[in-house]
């Protein structure tokens, strides 16, 4: 069960090898919520105060590549996330 514990997802947007800037990153949490972030210069993302316990839908939306959607168990803090488009 989710617990009052607000934690964060970070992490990077890569193709072949390279950063992807202008992403973005969707994800639904369990309520039903639908949350973005646009990928830095260097295809960095990051979502805060998320609620632990829960399992969310990553996607990723880009105009040049695609991404198979993740489930993702969020029980704490994740950093350092390399999402792969192809």
């Amino acid at each position: 069960a989710p617990t009052a514990a607000g934690v964060s997802i970070s992490g990077r947007v890569m193709f072949s090898g390279r950063a992807v800037s202008g992403a973005i990153v969707v994800i639904a949490l369990g309520d039903g919520t639908i949350r973005h972030a646009r990928t830095n210069a260097f295809g960095n993302f990051n979502f805060d105060d998320i609620l632990a316990g829960q399992t969310v839908l990553i996607d990723v939306q880009s105009r040049r590549h695609r991404f198979t959607p993740q489930l993702v168990s969020i029980d704490d803090t994740i950093s350092g996330l390399e999402l792969q488009l192809f």
